[in-house]
């Protein structure tokens, strides 16, 4: 049991870590690359080599860690506060909003035109498997043409298990993958 909490404890921290720091280290990345777990795209050997010589050195991991700290420090003070994680974070979550919000518009715009109107909009929704009809025929389980309150009780906690379980598979992978170290690489 000691350990269990040991290791909940650990990962706890290290998904603090990634929600705190991701976001400034991949501002801070050059090239486009990131920081691993810590900023999205896994970040190359090449660009941890430095001075290209093949080999990547204490001098340059603590360069890179150096870089992830002067990220975060916005205001060059050489300490961290909680305004800047809030600033990278926030301006991390901002950015992936409008991503998602542009690609769901573009799917919604079906002809290009830069509108959706009510029939694009319809016709997509109608498209979809949680659409209306397509809800009653997974949830209504008496036949009766509706859903009852306890059906879509039941088809919710239906789909929470599913989501769950693909989370816990993704977890478990992600755990049973070799340790790579502080920087994720």
């Amino acid at each position: 049991m000691r350990n269990g909490k040991a290791v909940a404890a650990m990962l706890a921290l290290v998904v603090a870590i990634v929600m705190l720091a991701g976001p400034a280290l991949a501002a801070a990345a050059p090239m486009g690359k990131t920081f691993g777990a810590l900023g999205g795209e896994r970040i190359s050997f090449e660009t941890v080599d430095t001075d290209g010589n093949g080999l990547v050195t204490q001098a340059e991991l603590d360069a890179l860690r150096d870089t992830k700290f002067a990220a975060l420090d916005s205001n060059g003070d050489g300490s961290l506060t909680q305004e800047e994680f809030s600033e990278r974070a926030t301006r991390r979550a901002v950015a992936r909003a409008r991503r998602r919000s542009e690609k769901v518009f573009q799917r919604l715009d079906s002809d290009g035109d830069g509108l959706v109107s009510f029939d694009k909009f319809k016709a997509a929704q109608d498209s979809r498997r949680d659409s209306g009809k397509g809800m009653i025929a997974r949830l209504d389980t008496d036949g009766d043409g509706a859903v009852s309150k306890a059906e879509f009780d039941v088809g919710k906690e239906r789909r929470q298990a599913k989501v769950r379980k693909k989370a816990g598979d993704k977890l478990q992978g992600t755990l049973k993958k070799p340790f790579l170290g502080r920087f994720g690489f």
